[in-house]
């Protein structure tokens, strides 16, 4: 199970609880009610969404992160026509074609691939803390 899933997971399973704690404290009728509002709040609040599009743009940083350890590869084709000028022979007129493959594994980049990466996963930890303590304080508040 990925961070992001655990920590949705875990504030679903406080979002239950504080719904099931309030509904005890609501009367039967009303708690219905109060369960409905507080997955509303859960689901369409301004700074939840924002919260969650931003900790979606840092976990981006660890795809770009992980692609320091992949190959890298480029492809050029040249087509066109050459003149060659002997002295005194004359000019001699050829078609040219350059085609070039080159593909790139760096075996050692003196461990920055690696530090950018368990940066990127630490940017991601801290972004779902904050994720975490925005759904709290924005639940906290509509009860």
């Amino acid at each position: 199970m990925t961070r992001t899933k655990k920590n949705l997971s875990m504030s679903v399973a406080m979002f239950a609880l504080l719904a099931s704690t309030a509904a005890y404290a609501e009367p039967a009728t009303g708690g219905d009610v109060f369960k409905e509002a507080l997955a509303s709040t859960y689901e369409q609040n301004p700074r939840i969404k924002a919260e969650r599009q931003r900790l979606q743009a840092t976990d981006e940083g660890v795809a770009q992160a992980v692609s320091g350890f992949r190959p890298n590869a480029g492809i050029t084709y040249d087509r066109g026509r050459q003149r060659t000028d002997f002295a005194g022979a004359g000019n001699v007129y050829s078609d040219v074609d350059n085609k070039n493959l080159r593909i790139e594994q760096p075996l050692f980049r003196g461990f920055g691939t690696l530090s950018s990466f368990r940066a990127a996963k630490q940017r991601v930890r801290a972004g779902q803390a904050d994720l975490q303590a925005v759904e709290q304080a924005v639940m906290l508040q509509a009860i």
